[in-house]
């Protein structure tokens, strides 16, 4: 079961996505964010996250996203 993401929770790129956009290696798939907002009207919502890293969208699908410290299932 994933944990809900809500404004406030520390997130990462999910993994699925990393691997779909063919990102393997560098920064990005190290990068963490809080996210600010949640716009219900994209699918299960779009959100702005402040990344630590500099350079990445702060627009991101939810569905892309998952919770830092929570492991991921295949």
């Amino acid at each position: 079961m994933k944990t809900a993401i809500v404004v406030g929770t520390r997130v990462r790129l999910a993994r699925e996505w990393l691997r779909s956009a063919g990102v393997y290696t560098g920064e990005i798939p190290f990068a963490t964010g809080i996210v600010e907002a949640i716009d219900p009207k994209f699918g299960k919502g779009l959100a702005t996250v402040k990344w630590d890293l500099e350079g990445l969208s702060p627009q991101v699908l939810v569905v892309n996203l998952s919770v830092v410290g929570i492991p991921e299932r295949n």
